[in-house]
């Protein structure tokens, strides 16, 4: 296992990233009670709500597991850093379009430093395209990937969604996820990587 032969705190951001990517619940759980607080309390200070952070973290999550699927992942950053970046600048651009006044925050509050800014911007744009391409899905699309990213079984997935069987749910789930990457490989910003709105 390559987490086996990295550094201790390398190993342990592939092992978070490769538990993402296959929806272990338990590195979900992990992720979750270990970033999830940190993060709200970054929105609430930035004139935010719980509910509000509650709903940029559901959409970290899954922008980190769409990317994790593409054949030419790789991590340049802690996860950490990856995870706050795509925080703050998802926040803030909430921020903007509500045209409201934010200071300036202070990298600390994120552990990050301008180079891993810089790290992450490939990322950051890669999530800007995911977005545009999951708003764009049936609403039915959209609820059961996010239960999915929250580690929700497919038992439950299929009695919240008014399916008949796990079975079904887990095929769903396939043909949602297949649309959402077909739907961005054909997006006009797919080959620039572009933010498009």
């Amino acid at each position: 296992m390559l987490s086996d032969v990295l550094p201790p705190d390398r190993a342990e951001d592939h092992r978070l990233v490769e538990g993402l990517s296959t929806g272990n619940p338990d590195v979900l759980d992990e992720i979750y009670n270990h970033y999830y607080p940190r993060v709200e309390s970054f929105v609430c200070q930035h004139s935010g709500t719980p509910d509000e952070a509650r709903d940029l973290f559901q959409e970290l999550l899954m922008a980190i597991f769409y990317n994790t699927q593409k054949s030419d992942f790789e991590l340049t950053c802690a996860f950490s850093t990856y995870l706050f970046s795509v925080c703050r600048n998802l926040w803030f651009k909430e921020l903007r379009q509500r045209k409201l006044e934010y200071t300036k925050v202070d990298t600390d509050t994120l552990h990050m430093d301008d180079d891993e800014a810089t790290d992450t911007r490939l990322q950051w744009e890669k999530y800007q395209l995911y977005r545009k391409c999951f708003r764009q899905m049936e609403d039915t699309c959209r609820q059961l990937l996010r239960l999915y990213m929250r580690g929700t079984d497919m038992k439950t997935i299929a009695r919240k969604m008014g399916f008949g069987s796990a079975g079904y749910a887990r095929k769903r789930k396939i043909m949602c996820k297949d649309k959402l990457v077909s739907l961005v490989q054909n997006d006009d910003c797919y080959e620039r990587l572009g933010v498009c709105e």
